[in-house]
């Protein structure tokens, strides 16, 4: 499902503009075409190709304009999940795909909250007059206030968070006394790569997923130092079986060379 209009003024009323009636000061920002749209809301519903989720994920690290659209998009898809307003194929991507992180979870509780208690415009004792107006929005972040220390204190369960340590090897399956292990039931999974000993730090790194099923998924080098390069792969990207991290050097003038043998390990 397509958004109808690209209008920033025309699109629908934000949690913002919910609570202090008008849209918030920011600097213009870059139009993104009705096709990246599409892109986007395809990508957080798990409807695209391992291939095009990868072109996706590289823009997503590079263009702010775009990764700005994955939060739009994000929220126009809550709203209208919420709304009843998905069909059966983007509802079942919805609660299967991206629902898997519990950040999204959260996200989707506390507009349920807002969708039931923020008043609506057209109520009768919201008029004009001054001091009404300002007493309902004293009221309404009082208790928006009380809402978010709730949820984030009360009902956000503690994200479970695992960590692996990896050398690289020459084999191409993660068997053996070597092979790493982490659970699928985790909310996030820490890697970090051990550089081959006597290997020449690079300026940059880039970090791709194999999964067993032979899709590759761009990862975020989150740190690098001399002996290591640290990255983060969400749960949403976790599927059970084996899997390989492959290392690219990227020197100072972006050309790139693969470091040889790959980090291997098993989700179960």
């Amino acid at each position: 499902m397509a958004r109808k209009q690209t209008d920033r003024n025309s699109e629908p009323e934000t949690l913002w503009t919910k609570l202090f009636g008008h849209e918030r000061n920011e600097q213009p920002i870059q139009i993104i075409s009705k096709d990246d749209q599409e892109t986007v809301r395809r990508y957080l519903l798990g409807h695209l190709t391992a291939e095009r989720q990868q072109e996706v994920e590289q823009r997503l690290l590079t263009e702010d304009a775009f990764f700005e659209e994955l939060e739009i998009g994000e929220d126009e898809l809550i709203e209208e999940y919420l709304a009843g307003g998905l069909h059966d194929t983007e509802r079942e991507g919805f609660e299967h795909y991206f629902l898997a992180t519990p950040e999204r979870q959260q996200n989707v509780r506390f507009a349920e909250v807002l969708r039931r208690y923020s008043p609506q415009r057209q109520i009768y004792w919201w008029n004009n007059q001054t001091y009404l107006r300002a007493a309902a929005t004293v009221a309404i972040v009082i208790m928006l206030a009380g809402v978010l220390w709730f949820l984030r204190y009360r009902a956000a369960p503690t994200p479970t968070i695992a960590t692996l340590t990896l050398t690289i090897s020459n084999s191409d399956r993660a068997e053996g006394p070597q092979a790493a292990k982490t659970k699928r039931e985790v909310d996030e999974l820490r890697i970090v790569l051990l550089l081959p000993e006597r290997s020449t730090p690079a300026p940059r790194y880039r970090v791709e997923l194999m999964t067993e099923m032979r899709e590759t998924r761009i990862l975020k080098v989150v740190k690098q130092d001399a002996r290591s390069v640290s990255v983060v792969i969400p749960a949403a990207q976790l599927s059970r079986g084996q899997a390989a991290i492959r290392l690219f050097a990227i020197s100072s003038d972006g050309s790139e060379q693969r470091i040889s043998g790959s980090y291997l390990f098993t989700v179960e």
